[in-house]
């Protein structure tokens, strides 16, 4: 039931804030927001903030109602830099990197959890991998983002290089939460 809850009132303040923007011409529907978001990639802090949320919150939606998978094309976004004033900065509401929000939101319906462990290891960019743990963090807890990282970590198949962003993942999950450490136990499931 608070699940329910839980989502029920993520996806009402999500379209509440669709309701609030005024629509962008340029994210007609979710091709298009996805070709936006790619287009406007490289100079993400110059392109419209009102179209950069209007785009995320398709792709989210779509994934969570249209049964759509943009889970990895929003991870692939963690570096996307949005658009934000120094009055208006927010982690919240306005994020710097919109996809950590919306990533989050779809983690209380959806396994993101995957896709994040497969930014981090195969990415070049190192702010898309931080983000990516910092989603993990946020998403499944840091508890559980580590012991999702040991067990990706402890796998022999994986690269050398790998399995240095994997620790370097873990190792700023356990800066985050340096406060509240994890059990003991923590290499149980």
């Amino acid at each position: 039931m608070r699940f329910k809850c839980i989502g029920c009132a993520g996806t009402i303040l999500l379209l509440a804030c669709a309701g609030f923007s005024q629509e962008c011409p340029k994210v007609k529907d979710k091709k298009a927001a996805v070709q936006f978001l790619l287009d406007n990639k490289a100079n993400s802090t110059a392109a419209d903030r009102q179209c950069v949320d209007e785009a995320f919150l398709k792709l989210t939606l779509a994934t969570q109602f249209d049964n759509r998978n943009y889970i990895p094309f929003l991870v692939s976004m963690l570096d996307f830099e949005r658009q934000v004033a120094e009055d208006e900065y927010d982690d919240n509401y306005r994020p710097k990197y919109p996809a950590i929000f919306q990533l989050v939101f779809l983690s209380r319906i959806r396994d993101v959890g995957p896709s994040l462990i497969k930014a981090i290891k195969q990415s070049d960019s190192e702010v898309l991998r931080a983000n990516a743990a910092l989603t993990l963090n946020n998403s499944i807890g840091g508890c559980a983002g580590l012991r999702l990282l040991s067990r990706e970590d402890e796998r022999e198949d994986v690269p050398y290089e790998q399995k240095l962003r994997l620790e370097a993942a873990a190792k700023l999950i356990n800066e985050k939460n340096s406060n509240q450490p994890c059990e003991a136990d923590s290499s149980k499931p």
